[in-house]
């Protein structure tokens, strides 16, 4: 969104426009096939959860340094400030999201084991 015309200003610095851009599109995705993993209950969900939150976590630590390296003033993200709800657009859905995925993993992984210590609470699994 960092590069859409129109959403930001024009005097938005590249160097923190594009790199920014690219680290929101990349946690997307990876927050995508982290989904589609647990949804499919494969193996690779909890690395996929992994990778999704470091790759979110740099992006978020580049941005906020980028922010003071290139003097990005509020004023030039334009509506991108009010979309996310906090000074970047997304971080905010973001943190609800890893919580959805992390609990929807907890849920799947709560429902495979059938001892009798949790039977209450394997007993809410929806199948």
């Amino acid at each position: 969104m960092f590069l859409m015309p129109g959403l930001v200003s024009p005097a938005l610095p590249k160097a923190f426009a594009v790199p920014t851009a690219y680290g929101d599109l990349t946690a997307a995705i990876l927050a995508l096939l982290a989904l589609g993993c647990i949804r499919y209950e494969n193996a690779a969900a909890v690395p996929m959860l992994w990778l999704f939150n470091i790759a979110g976590l740099l992006d978020l630590i580049y941005a906020n340094i980028s922010t003071f390296k290139d003097h990005v003033d509020p004023v030039y993200l334009g509506c991108l400030l009010l979309l996310g709800g906090a000074q970047r657009a997304g971080h905010g859905g973001r943190a609800r999201l890893d919580l959805r995925l992390l609990s929807e993993a907890d849920r799947l992984r709560l429902c495979r084991c059938r001892t009798p210590e949790i039977s209450e609470r394997s007993a809410n699994c929806v199948p």
